[in-house]
């Protein structure tokens, strides 16, 4: 599946979602609906990036595991882990 620049399949019962620009990003869940909102999350993080630079990041209408991604950026965002923390 093709979801907004992104790759979607479905590897050893997880969804995983890669950028079809070749970036090294795996966004990673057991649902499919949570990674499709993590990548819409990622888009919308694209019209805030002037409060990305300004260390303003948490008030971003986005998920708070891409808020902290954003912050600290890692090649993979593991959905599942993040929501049974409350991030998601």
């Amino acid at each position: 599946m093709n979801y907004r620049g992104y790759s979607i399949s479905h590897e050893n019962g997880l969804c995983v979602a890669r950028p079809f620009d070749g970036d090294d990003l795996a966004i990673v869940s057991r649902g499919l609906n949570r990674v499709t909102s993590a990548v819409r999350d990622l888009w919308i993080v694209l019209d805030y990036v002037d409060q990305i630079r300004s260390g303003e990041a948490d008030m971003m209408p986005v998920s708070r595991v891409i808020r902290e991604w954003v912050a600290n950026p890692t090649p993979v965002i593991y959905l599942d882990a993040a929501n049974a923390r409350g991030a998601c």
